[in-house]
């Protein structure tokens, strides 16, 4: 089946000698109307789903760990809390360990420069 979105309704197409029309279909339906034919494919197709859920879910949970740190004005405790979120992604291998790095150096940063200037304020 040949899929091509099509703005001004079905056309005819030959290709090898065939003439059929084309089916408007979106990028959403061709997703989820994707069906493997191979036994290797099915699993893939399943394995990929469930690695997709995990990593997203665990990138929820740095997002939101990272977001509370920053609104806390980065109190210590949501600070180490954010950076174990981190470190537990780069070791499952969902982000790669430079980019985690990355993103704990900033928080760092940002975290010693409010404590700096709560220490200042408090003076």
């Amino acid at each position: 089946m040949l899929v091509y979105q099509v703005h001004e309704g079905p056309s005819i197409i030959d290709i090898m000698g065939k003439t059929g029309t084309v089916t408007m279909i979106s990028f959403e339906e061709t997703k989820e109307s994707f069906m493997p034919i191979k036994r290797a494919s099915v699993k893939d197709a399943r394995k990929t789903k469930t690695r997709t859920a995990y990593n997203t879910e665990h990138t929820a949970k740095t997002k939101l760990a990272l977001d509370m740190a920053r609104k806390s004005d980065y109190a210590p405790e949501k600070v180490v809390d954010a950076v174990k979120q981190l470190d537990k992604l780069a070791q499952k291998g969902i982000v790669h360990r430079n980019t985690a790095a990355r993103k704990k150096s900033r928080l760092m940063k940002k975290a010693n420069a409010a404590k700096v200037a709560t220490k200042a304020t408090a003076s």
